[in-house]
């Protein structure tokens, strides 16, 4: 079962290996989720003035750019799409709030198992909605139960009430290099 993780061990690994041996690395593609700012759901709603205030303190002695970095690297958490292990789908990468699902989204709004991906011939990838509860989207277009669409970088999922972003190797480093990156005006 795969769970998310935050970016710094992705920065990590992309300063290490660089783009190149990062895709070597990690040929898999990626599930982005963007998770709002915040204090975690089950903190005391006392706390949330007090978190809220040092998150400001620390904006306030940040560059912009460390600001940029720090903002994205606390709230973007990482997915790999791969198999895991058996699990009664032995083709198939599974999808849901389930642990015993390849890549798992432990939120309420996605169901037991709740969508899948395939392998194409070409590599690409497939993803098709398992009858859910409350459906998957592509690109903003509800998927109709069990007919595959073929994912492409960059593609928006959202499953349930949950938002990705679908991410090749390539992609999620050049993501990456970007957080890393100065910001440029343009």
């Amino acid at each position: 079962m795969a769970v998310w993780t935050t970016v710094h061990r992705w920065l990590n690994e992309l300063r290490e290996r660089g783009p190149a041996g990062f895709c070597a690395a990690y040929p898999e593609p990626f599930l982005t989720l963007e998770l709002p700012l915040g204090p975690a759901p089950d903190e005391a709603a006392a706390r949330t003035e007090d978190v809220t205030a040092s998150r400001l303190r620390l904006a306030a002695d940040l560059s912009a750019e460390q600001l940029r970095l720090a903002t994205a690297t606390e709230t973007l958490r990482v997915l790999r799409i791969r198999k895991q292990e058996e699990n009664g789908f032995p083709d198939r990468i599974t999808l849901g709030r389930g642990r015993e699902n390849d890549v798992c989204l432990p939120q309420p709004s996605v169901s037991k198992l709740h969508a899948f991906f395939d392998h194409l011939d070409d590599g690409r990838l497939t993803l098709t909605d398992a009858g859910s509860r409350n459906g998957t989207m592509l690109n903003g277009v509800r998927l109709p139960r069990e007919e595959a669409a073929t994912l492409e970088p960059l593609d928006r999922m959202v499953f349930g009430d949950v938002q990705t972003a679908f991410r090749p190797a390539d992609a999620f480093a050049a993501l990456l290099a970007r957080l890393t990156s100065p910001a440029t005006d343009r």
